[in-house]
């Protein structure tokens, strides 16, 4: 049974699912080369305004172009994803016969079950406690499901709104969103920044469960890119002194009628490096943490199986706590979580609905190398025109990678299929030497361009990962922040936040054998079987897809090398150091 799987609005995403297996998946954003790319089917126009995006028709039909030349245009099935907008549905349908496609039957699915699905239908268990939460979903924002065999059922349905008010502290503490309006990734890093406040443990309680979003008053065509139109509620700490010179309304009667709730007077604190800012950001993530699990606790009797999905479950920190509070005996987690997983819940729904087959656990590993190969992988003889190159031989690649690290080189990756989802995990990332104090700063500064407080990540294998790090459980995905051990933290300054944390990728053979040798050849050099990994795309955009965007980053920022496949490339000016490592 071959099912298409479709999942429009932010993320857009497309999944082609052969009897019950992924074998392919394509994220807009990596083509378009824009975070969160949109696209919507409509009829009668040439685009619209969505949000933070002008939405081309042509897009879409260019990409429904793409998906026939690749996947083909004959499916049993055509699953839809798009918030249950039924216009939209209507059109896309239309759109899809227009272009000739062919299918028994085109069904729509609610946003949360399909959440589930994906992380469900790509798990080693029969049955399963679901935890879905996110920004917002057609059926709802917070959701408990339990699924056994084929079927999902909807458990209940919470009124919290985890995802929106994380991001909604974001605008509060002063951080700079990204084009879809989102501070939660910045969020996050700097969380360990701050102390709790014990004191204000109450007012964050009252924030995460009482939240509510206030609208922007414009006009439904205005384009609200970076959350321009943000519209900050900050009730909850109104009453906290020390906030009281921050509220953006500065006249006595704004600030006294705040303090009272009767009117809503935004409260913007200094931003990244404001004291008030990181201790407001650790006490929230931390009371936030503790309501997740307190939802977790009240249906754990359910299952002794956990899967955990949507935006909010990007929060490694959350997900670390749940595994050290032993709730459940088995957790898992998916690459991509946000709705870039969205299309793959929606065919493997359909797959389960229409086969009527028992699910009886996904058996192999869940590889997250799913997308495709580099774009203009093609040209590769028109870039070795213009760049320095040396093609290595296969069994001599990893090691020669490894020694450059060991020298504190910066190696871009692009090799085979690109890893689905928000994090790079060693097909299109950027590896370098996590021993080194000063890698770091280098990263943030020249070659990601990005805030001085974000973290990066070290990648180990899952042989010795426990050596080094506090992980109970292979961690494949960057899934869980765990702790570094505290003998190690002043040996791979590069990859220990500072708090000792760690967003740590374990890596096995079986996973991803290319990563794995290059740890391995590392430690026969360095004595630690651990790089520091971080995804590789110019600062601003989604990881990347093009070799031609990896191969200019040479040019634009310190960037020492890229390989892509066997083939490693240096600006012209720098060929004696390419020689030097690689001949």
């Amino acid at each position: 049974m071959k099912i298409l799987g479709i999942s429009l609005g932010h993320d857009t995403n497309f999944s082609l699912i052969q009897d019950g297996q992924i074998i392919e998946v394509y994220e807009a954003e990596r083509f378009y080369r824009q975070k969160r790319y949109k696209l919507h089917a409509f009829l009668g126009k040439n685009e619209i305004i969505s949000g933070f995006q002008v939405v081309k028709i042509n897009d879409l039909i260019e990409t429904l172009l793409h998906i026939k030349d690749s996947w083909g245009g004959v499916f049993d099935f055509i699953a839809v994803q798009n918030q249950g907008r039924v216009d939209e549905f209507k059109a896309l349908e239309t759109i899809l016969n227009n272009l000739q496609f062919k299918f028994k039957s085109i069904e729509n699915y609610a946003h949360h079950i399909c959440h589930a699905s994906s992380v469900y239908f790509t798990s080693p268990f029969d049955q399963s406690l679901i935890l879905s939460f996110d920004g917002a979903g057609n059926d709802g924002q917070t959701l408990l499901f339990q699924a056994k065999d084929n079927k999902i059922k909807y458990k209940k349905n919470y009124p919290i709104k985890f995802g929106q008010s994380y991001n909604n502290l974001g605008y509060i503490v002063g951080l700079n969103p990204d084009i879809a309006g989102s501070t939660a990734g910045k969020l996050m890093g700097l969380t360990s920044y701050g102390e709790l406040r014990t004191e204000w443990i109450k007012n964050a309680e009252h924030y995460i469960n009482k939240y509510q979003k206030i609208y922007p008053k414009i006009k439904s065509d205005t384009l609200n890119k970076y959350g321009k139109h943000h519209v900050i509620n900050s009730k909850s700490f109104s009453n906290i002194k020390e906030f009281r010179s921050n509220y953006l309304k500065k006249d006595i009667i704004s600030k006294i009628f705040s303090r009272l709730n009767f009117i809503n007077n935004p409260l913007k604190l200094g931003g990244d490096k404001d004291k008030l800012a990181q201790d407001l950001a650790k006490t929230v993530q931390h009371t936030w943490s503790n309501e997740v699990l307190k939802i977790i606790r009240s249906a754990s009797s359910l299952s002794e199986n956990f899967c955990i999905v949507g935006g909010c479950a990007l929060n490694g920190i959350t997900n670390y706590k749940i595994e050290k509070e032993n709730i459940f005996k088995n957790i898992h987690y998916i690459p991509n979580p946000t709705d870039c997983g969205l299309s793959i819940g929606a065919a493997l729904l359909s797959f389960y609905k229409n086969s009527n087959l028992k699910f009886k656990g996904y058996k192999d590993f869940f590889s997250p190398y799913l997308g495709g190969y580099a774009y203009d992988l093609k040209n590769i003889n028109e870039y070795k025109n213009q760049y320095s190159f040396i093609d290595l031989k296969k069994e001599n690649v990893c090691e020669k990678i490894a020694k450059a690290i060991q020298q504190d080189a910066i190696i871009g990756i692009i090799k085979g299929r690109y890893e689905i989802g928000p994090r790079a995990l060693g097909n299109r990332s950027i590896l370098c030497n996590p021993l080194n104090l000063k890698m770091r700063q280098i990263l943030n500064e020249k070659v990601k361009k990005r805030e001085w407080y974000r973290p990066f990540a070290p990648v180990s294998t899952v042989e010795e990962s426990k050596l080094y790090f506090t992980n109970d459980n292979e961690i494949p995905y960057m899934s869980v922040i765990c702790d570094v051990k505290n003998e190690y933290k002043n040996k791979i300054p590069a990859v220990t936040h500072v708090d000792g944390s760690a967003r740590l990728q374990t890596v096995s053979k079986n996973s991803n054998e290319f990563l794995w040798n290059i740890i391995n050849e590392f430690k026969k050099l360095s004595g630690f079987p651990i790089l520091l990994n971080t995804s590789f795309n110019p600062g601003g955009e989604p990881i990347l897809n093009y070799c031609h965007v990896g191969l200019s980053m040479l040019d634009k920022t310190d960037l020492d090398f890229v390989l892509i496949d066997d083939t490693v490339f240096c600006k012209k000016t720098n060929t004696e150091k390419l020689k030097k490592y690689f001949l």
